[in-house]
């Protein structure tokens, strides 16, 4: 694990150098197989984790049921904010395929937190952002449909902003059903109503046929 490539990390990116030289050294970088587990819900927190490549599972068990929370992947921290409030993992993780995660003790994270001004700056801003993506999210889960739901991953997914693209879904549909707050077979029929907008599946491959008519179709907050 390079030092330039720790640096793309959306946190550590926005540090000097030297203060991304001093996160390096103290830092982890471990290796996961799929079904691993990463920390159980309501446990403490003793290291906060960057996922630097594959994904991991966040969930709660709610009357003995899992709950889908959130798909992590490359760049996604877990225990960030608890760690900043002094709570317990709000939720467990575990791998869904072979993923490698940076994690840094508890400890370290508190003492640069109170050492190094930027390091603050860097906290926040990246709490903030957090916290915005999880109003957006609510918002999205309140105003809008099934498919436009659908339609709006399947947009940031693909990066584009006009065009034809192809794309394969990153997990397996039962958890992007998860994931959007839906059942499979309401996905099913997302995925249905979408085939009016360009949108062809065959299994886990996606081709959006116009990306602008999505759009349109998903509402001008797009972003």
């Amino acid at each position: 694990m390079s030092l330039e490539r720790l640096a793309t990390l959306p946190l550590l990116k926005r540090l000097t150098p030297e203060r991304q030289e001093t996160v390096y050294k103290s830092a982890q970088i471990n290796k996961l197989q799929s079904g691993s587990v990463v920390c159980e819900e309501t446990t403490n927190v003793k290291r906060i984790l960057w996922v630097l490549s594959g994904r991991l599972k966040t969930f709660v068990t709610l009357h003995d049921e899992e709950v889908v929370i959130d798909l992590l992947s490359k760049g996604d921290r877990l225990g960030f904010v608890e760690a900043c409030a002094g709570l317990p993992h709000s939720v467990s993780a575990i791998a869904i395929e072979e993923t490698e995660i940076l994690s840094l003790d508890l400890e370290v994270f508190q003492r640069l937190t109170a050492e190094y001004f930027d390091f603050q700056l860097a906290v926040f801003a990246n709490i903030s952002a957090e916290m915005h993506g999880a109003v957006k999210e609510i918002n999205e889960l309140k105003a809008k449909n099934t498919s436009k739901r659908l339609g709006t991953f399947l947009l940031g997914l693909s990066g584009a902003d006009q065009g034809t693209v192809d794309l394969e879904l990153p997990y397996d549909k039962r958890l992007l059903a998860a994931r959007l707050g839906m059942k499979p077979e309401s996905l099913s029929r997302a995925f249905g109503k979408l085939k009016a907008c360009g949108v062809i599946t065959q299994k886990n491959r996606i081709t959006i046929g116009d990306v602008e008519m999505l759009r349109d179709f998903c509402g001008d907050e797009y972003e």
